[in-house]
Parts: C-alpha cells; structure tokens; sequence
C-alpha cells in the first residue's frame, strides 16, 4: 500500500510543478545582438554562453551577425555610429541599449546576466531594434529607474547579516560556505518552525516512540529528498509553474489534513490508527516541503543565482545542494530528536495526545489557509 502512496506522491509532484502557466510573462522583451566573427575562438564562446542563456531566459531574443558578411559588417558600422563606440575587434555585443567589447569567460557570465536581468525588468530605447526593425521592448524608460551601471555593477553581490558576526559579503565566501551559510539561515524560515510543531503534536498522538522516530525521520528524509529535487530544478520553476493554482491546491491539501487531525471534535472515535497517520503524514509531505521552499523564495534564488553566476557543473551543483539541504535540515533534526527521545512517553495520557492532534490540526489549517490569503507571512525576510 505505501507503494502505491508513493507512487500518487510523484504524480502529485508532477502536477503541481508542471501546472501550465497561463499568465502571460510580466518581463521585458530584451534583445541581444552579437557581431562575430567564425574564426575568434572568443567569439565560440560567447554563442555557446548565449545559447546557455536562451534557454534560461524565454524572454530574451539573440541576433547573430557574422561580420564576414558584407551586409552585417555594413550594420555594425551603423551600429557603432549609433553608440557613438569605437568597434576595433570581435565579438561586439549589445544588450538592451548597453554595449561590450570582447568576452572574458571568467566576468562576461555575471555582467551579461545582470544586463539581461536590469533590461528585464526596466525599460530601455532599442536603436538596433529600430535600425533593424525588429520587435521593441514594451516597458517605456522611467527616470525613477535604478541606474544601469550601479545595477550591473553589484548584480549577484549579496549581504547576509549573522547575529554578532555582522555583515558578510557573499564574494567573500567560497561556494561551499556560501551553501553551508545559506542552508543553515534557511532553516529558521517562519513555515519550518511552524512544519516542526506540527509534526511534533501529531506524533505525540501515537504513544508510541519507535513509531514518533521511524514516522518522524521519514517525513524529515522525505521533506529533504523533495526539498533538494525543487532546488535543483528552481531556475526553472518560475517559467512552468502557475503560482496561483499551485498555491490554492497545495493550500487545500494542507486544510484537508488540518481537518482529519481535527477529527476527534467531530467523532465520537478518538482512537489513532498508525497506518491512517502515515498515509497523513506520506500525503502532506509534499505539499509542506513546496510550502518551505515558496517561503525561502529569496534565500533559494540568491543561492542559485549564486552556483550560476559561478557556471558551476551538474555535480557541483549537486554537491553545493545537498551541503544546503544538510544545514537546512541539521536545526529539525536536532530539536526533534531531543524532544522525542526526552519525551515520557508512559505519561502521556489519551486526553494530551487527543489535544497535541487538535493543536496539530489547527496549524495545519492556519498555515493552509495563509498560504492561499496571505503567503508573505511564511516568507522569511533577511
């Protein structure tokens, strides 16, 4: 049977990632245009950095020019008149209305995506676009916006603030600090604390601590297995998935599991299965995990925003991610095994377990109906 449970929880996963997204996207339509030549080795990476960036960003269209080509070597003259810029060797490249000579593997990466995200978000006067007669950004330019040079300048510096310690400056840290750091700040996030009590009054209803151990540690490994399966796909999330109905479904599987805790106000029978209690917790397990990383949402894309400024690997990534989850989870792990093992289990009478069930029902109905009304409350704030 737990199969089987298992089973409709990766289908669950599926439908709540892969929502269709019905909203049209909110971003600015930015435009890169890349003059290249076929024989600059600079020039190979560049393409091979902006095709990793189309695939990242939907919002963004690339224009190549290979400035052998008489019409384009024509353009790029015009171009370099129009930007009063003086073009003396390849790639050339013009983001939004920024322009940048040559390409360095090292810096390129994190002045491009700041660009891209500034002109995103901000509008801008396309002169390509206009010589070319291409599509146009639709935002209009706003002198209240946020100058472009300090935007791109700072893109991806980020300060944490730590009790005592103070300001630290994430440059300044190796990848791995930055995901034991990150990972270990995550884990005080309201919604976790909040996940933590739940799960410690529902599991004082079993009277029974080899159970409370094996259901607890189940929920916590498979919290941390689907919290790391998020992480490692999040770049990708707020593309494919439709917030809103992601939201209002796992809200409701929250409030139905608040509404069988409640169970003993509206039922003579106040007896507890374990087997009713693990297909409970087996079924909330996903919903609470998408809970914590919605509520992280800043901390989770510093994170990943970090690895990919940095163009780490496919096992960096994983490795950087599971240092992450780790310290993520080492705060649960600890308060639940204190309280779990200090607990007097044969002094625990029926009406106190009936009440940590009602206690228990309730958060889940608070923190279900949150989610769905007013989910800046579960969002941890630095």
């Amino acid at each position: 049977m737990l199969s089987k449970i298992k089973k409709l929880l990766i289908v669950l996963t599926l439908i709540l990632i892969f929502v269709p997204k019905v909203n049209a996207d909110s971003r600015n339509l930015v435009n890169i245009y890349l003059f290249h030549s076929s024989t600059c080795p600079h020039c190979k990476e560049e393409i091979e950095l902006l095709d990793k960036l189309e695939e990242k960003y939907e919002n963004i269209r690339v224009y190549k020019y290979e400035i052998s080509d008489p019409n384009n070597s024509l353009i790029l003259s015009q171009v370099s008149e129009i930007y009063n810029t003086k073009v003396t060797s390849v790639p050339f490249t013009i983001i939004g209305n920024k322009t940048f000579n040559g390409f360095s593997s090292e810096h390129s990466m994190k002045t491009f995506i700041g660009s891209i995200e500034y002109f995103s978000n901000f509008g801008y006067i396309d002169k390509v676009a206009e010589l070319e007669n291409l599509d146009l950004p639709t935002y209009e330019v706003n002198v209240n916006d946020p100058n472009v040079n300090v935007f791109i300048e700072n893109y991806g510096n980020y300060t944490i603030t730590l009790p005592i310690i103070g300001n630290i400056d994430t440059n300044d840290l190796s990848l791995m600090l930055n995901a034991l750091i990150l990972g270990s700040i995550d884990g005080f996030n309201p919604s976790t604390i909040w996940i933590l009590v739940f799960l410690i009054a529902i599991l004082i209803s079993l009277n029974n601590r080899k159970r409370m151990l094996l259901l607890g540690s189940s929920f916590i490994l498979n919290s941390s297995i689907i919290y790391f399966i998020s992480l490692i796909i999040f770049p990708n999330l707020a593309v494919i998935v439709n917030e809103d109905i992601a939201r209002f479904i796992i809200g409701l599987i929250i409030i139905f599991g608040g509404i069988f805790s409640l169970r003993p106000l509206i039922s003579r029978n106040n007896t507890v299965n374990s087997k009713f209690v693990m297909i409970g917790l087996l079924l909330l397990i996903i919903s609470l995990s998408l809970v914590e990383l919605s509520s992280s949402f800043g901390l989770v894309s510093m994170f990943n925003e970090i690895l990919y400024i940095n163009n780490v690997t496919i096992l960096e990534q994983v490795l950087y991610t599971l240092v992450y989850i780790l310290f993520f989870l080492i705060d649960e792990l600890i308060i639940f095994v204190i309280i779990i093992t200090s607990l007097k289990i044969d002094k625990i009478k029926a009406k106190h377990r009936i009440i940590a069930r009602l206690i228990a029902g309730f958060i889940l109905l608070a923190l279900g109906l949150i989610f769905i009304f007013n989910p800046n409350l579960l969002v941890f704030k630095m």
